[in-house]
């Protein structure tokens, strides 16, 4: 499978930094898949642009990554990911404390098919290994070490 980790412009501020989570799950994705990075701050684009992206390289996956700051941005993003027929899963600051709002269960519109808390870390090769089987959970929650 072919996944696009996408990390938005926050359409203020126009200075970049590599966001180290793209690399770090790009790292964690389980062997034989193909992982293309995008950060929207070195390569901006619109939703029309994204929707013929993923189309254009065959993605089968999307996992896009925003601060509240950045966060409009990535559900403008998500929306036509989705509508393009590409799952997405969000994470991040934001979307951890409001996975609600990104699933479209507080009443808005629903922008990922699911949603990483925490750091991905421990959860991204599952992820990666649900979405192959088309098989994606809404949640996707860190294990609790409670080791104290």
């Amino acid at each position: 499978m072919r996944i696009l980790l996408y990390n938005p412009d926050n359409g203020v501020t126009r200075n970049f930094m590599p966001h180290l989570w793209m690399f770090l799950l790009q790292a964690l994705t389980p062997p034989g898949h193909e992982v293309l990075l995008i950060d929207g701050n070195a390569k901006p684009m619109d939703e029309a642009q994204i929707a013929q992206f993923v189309r254009d390289q065959n993605i089968g996956l999307v996992g896009i990554g925003a601060m509240t700051r950045m966060v409009a941005k990535a559900y403008r993003m998500a929306d036509a990911i989705r509508a393009a027929g590409v799952p997405v899963v969000m994470g991040g600051p934001h979307v951890t404390e409001e996975a609600d709002e990104a699933l479209g269960r507080d009443g808005g519109p629903r922008h990922a098919d699911a949603v990483a808390l925490g750091e991905a870390d421990e959860t991204w090769p599952q992820i990666v290994k649900d979405a192959v089987r088309g098989a994606l959970k809404e949640i996707y929650a860190p294990v609790q070490n409670h080791n104290s």
